[in-house]
C-alpha cells in the first residue's frame, strides 16, 4: 500500500456516524455530505457484520491455537483495517474529498472493536429521546405492514425498541467516556441550533466548518436514495432541518406506551437531559408490557421480509 493509504487504514480522514436506528443518523451523514471536502454516501451495512462475524470468529480461532501459527490479533486487525481501507479510499483517492464518512446505526454495536481497527477515526454517536427513537419505530412498523412486509424485531413492539435502546447504549455510552475519538451529539441539539453543533461536530472530525453543510435541501447528492419507503420517504430525504421533534410527524405512542418506555429504559447520566421515570408501571401497564414483549416474536406478522 502507499503512504497515504497506509495511514487511511489507521482511520486517518475517516468518520463513523451510527447509533440506535431512528436517532438521527441520516440527517447528520446529509449534513456532512454537504462539506466540500466530505465524501458520505451510502450505508455500507457491512462493518457489524463483518465484525461480529468473520472478525470474532477468526479471534476464536487465534485463541484456541488454530490459525495462531499464521496470525496473531494484530496482524488479524491490520488485515481487517487495510480491507475496509481499500474499499472506502477509492471513494476519495482522486479528490475533492479527503475524508470518508461511513454511515451505518448498527457500527454503535462494535464501537470498541472499531476503536482498535481505526485508532485515528472518528466516530459520532447520534442520541435521541428514547420516546421519540420508539414513536419513530412504531412508524416503521405500521409502513412495513401496510406493504405487507414482516418487520424488524426492533420495531414490533415498545418492548423491542426499548431492548435496542438499552443494547446500543450499553455499549456506546462505556466506550464513548472511555475514547476521546468518539463524540455523542443530540438530535434535539443538531435540529434546534443546528449551527453551533455542526460547528462542534466539525471541530471533533478537524474539518472548517462550511456554512453550506446547513443546506441539506439544496444537497446536490442526496443519501440514501431508496426505492423502500418504509424507513424513510424520498420527501423526507430532501426536506431541510427542521426542530419538529420527531421523524414521524405524529405522536403515535400511547400514554401507557410511553410510561412503558420512559420506566424500561435503563438510567445512564448521559440520557439525564430526557424525562426517564423509576416509577413503577401500574397493574394494566404491566400486563400490557407482557404483551408488547409477546409481540417482538413476531407470531402473528407476515412471514417474509425485505
Amino acid at each position: 500500500m502507499t503512504d497515504a493509504i497506509d495511514h487511511f487504514a489507521d482511520g486517518e480522514n475517516m468518520v463513523f456516524v451510527c447509533g440506535v436506528p431512528r436517532s438521527g443518523t441520516t440527517l447528520l451523514q446529509r449534513i456532512f455530505g454537504g462539506h466540500s471536502r466530505v465524501y458520505a454516501g451510502p450505508e455500507f451495512d457491512f462493518v457489524p457484520q463483518i465484525i461480529q462475524g468473520v472478525r470474532r470468529q477468526m479471534q476464536a480461532s487465534i485463541e484456541s491455537g488454530r490459525i495462531a501459527p499464521l496470525v496473531d490479533n494484530l496482524g488479524l486487525d491490520r488485515a481487517f483495517g487495510a480491507f475496509f481501507a481499500s474499499i472506502f479510499y477509492d471513494k476519495i483517492k482522486d479528490g475533492p474529498e479527503t475524508v470518508f464518512c461511513e454511515k451505518t446505526p448498527a457500527t454503535a454495536l462494535v464501537l470498541e472493536e472499531l476503536v482498535a481497527l481505526f485508532p485515528k477515526a472518528r466516530i459520532v454517536v447520534m442520541m435521541r429521546d428514547p420516546v421519540d427513537v420508539a414513536n419513530s419505530m412504531k412508524q416503521v412498523k405500521a409502513r412495513q405492514l401496510a406493504e405487507g412486509v414482516r418487520p424488524v424485531r426492533f420495531v414490533r413492539s415498545v418492548a423491542g425498541s426499548v431492548a435496542s435502546f438499552n443494547q446500543y447504549m450499553s455499549i456506546v455510552l462505556p466506550a464513548a467516556r472511555a475514547h476521546e475519538q468518539i463524540s455523542l451529539s443530540y438530535y434535539t441539539d443538531l435540529v434546534t441550533d443546528p449551527d453551533a453543533e455542526v460547528r462542534r461536530l466539525c471541530t471533533h472530525i478537524g474539518l472548517p466548518f462550511e456554512p453550506e453543510m446547513l443546506a441539506i435541501d439544496r444537497h446536490e447528492q442526496v443519501y440514501p436514495k431508496t426505492e423502500d419507503e418504509t424507513w424513510y420517504s424520498n420527501e423526507e430525504l430532501t426536506k431541510p432541518i427542521t426542530a419538529s421533534g420527531v421523524v414521524t410527524k405524529d405522536r403515535l405512542l400511547s400514554e401507557d406506551e410511553i410510561a412503558m418506555v420512559r420506566t424500561k429504559v435503563d438510567s445512564w447520566p448521559e440520557l439525564d437531559r430526557f424525562t426517564l421515570s423509576d416509577r413503577p408501571l401500574n397493574m394494566k401497564q404491566k400486563l400490557k408490557w407482557w404483551v408488547e414483549k409477546a409481540k417482538v416474536h413476531g407470531i402473528f406478522l407476515p412471514r417474509h421480509s425485505r
